[in-house]
């Protein structure tokens, strides 16, 4: 691994945000992020966990929810989303579908169209994010 390398790794885990990063480094965002894959690539795990911005300041964090022991409840999930600034959590694991929101911030857990584990029917979610509001909905088909 090279030196700058892990100098653009120390730098975007000041900021937690790779356009931030990028800019403070001088290099473009996705040069950053090719080099923090390769990196993830080459320890064998990822690094970092990425968020999706988009318009009117939504910002959406995926993961997948045994990471933050989602069968136990979704408290470590709600605190990483208050420390990352998100307002929608999508997570899976459970195959239980659930729409919850905490403090404005929307947990979203699409279920499971194979294999339910609630004793209901197999669902998905729809995520509609509007220009004034986020829309969420469980489908169970």
């Amino acid at each position: 691994m090279k030196l700058e390398v892990l100098r653009e790794f120390v730098v975007l885990s000041k900021y937690r945000n790779f356009t931030t990063a990028a800019r403070e480094l001088y290099i473009t965002q996705p040069g950053l992020s090719n080099h923090m894959s390769a990196m993830e690539k080459e320890l064998g795990f990822r690094v970092f966990e990425r968020t999706l911005p988009l318009p009117n300041n939504t910002t959406i964090f995926m993961t997948h929810g045994h990471r933050y022991y989602v069968t136990m409840g979704i408290n470590n999930l709600h605190y990483h989303a208050k420390d990352t600034h998100v307002n929608v959590v999508l997570f899976g694991h459970t195959h239980v579908a659930m729409e919850e929101y905490r403090e404005g911030i929307l947990f979203l857990n699409p279920g499971s169209c194979t294999q339910p584990r609630d004793g209901k029917r197999p669902s998905f979610a729809i995520l509609d994010i509007g220009k004034n509001k986020i829309t969420s909905q469980i489908v169970r088909f």
